[in-house]
């Protein structure tokens, strides 16, 4: 857009323009176009929607698969299934950490058994007569 825009501006086809600089990043896309000095805003903001794509419609189908069959949605059905679904894998993402984590803190909480008898179970090993055996068998 901004090439088109400079070419325009170029063959004279857009007048009142005396410099076009792309200051875009990151966070949005930003053009800025100085206007020549005595020259109306409006009137050339009219001209470059005339002439180049900064104000297009064009049409959408949305088309989606739902509970396994194709449909047509509205914008508002679309936008409601897709929360949805960004809430389920958010939900199941969780669900994943959580019992992860869980099984996790199962084997903490046996090794911090250990480590508070933790002479005793020395004791154990060490009165055993061979590996497979309990002292107290």
């Amino acid at each position: 857009m901004i090439e088109h825009t400079a070419g325009l501006v170029n063959e004279k086809k857009l007048e009142g323009i005396s410099e076009i600089r792309d200051e875009s990043d990151r966070d949005g896309m930003r053009i800025v176009l100085e206007l020549k000095r005595g020259e109306q805003a409006e009137v050339i903001l009219n001209n470059l929607y005339k002439q180049t794509q900064m104000q297009i419609s064009f049409g959408v189908i949305l088309l989606a698969i739902v509970n396994g069959q194709p449909r047509e949605l509205g914008l508002l059905d679309a936008l409601k299934r897709f929360i949805d679904h960004r809430v389920d894998v958010v939900r199941r993402r969780t669900d994943y950490c959580c019992a992860r984590h869980a099984s996790v803190n199962i084997y903490c909480s046996g090794f911090q058994k250990a480590l508070d008898n933790l002479d005793a179970v020395i004791q154990l090993i060490r009165a055993a007569k061979t590996p497979g055996t309990h002292a107290k068998d």
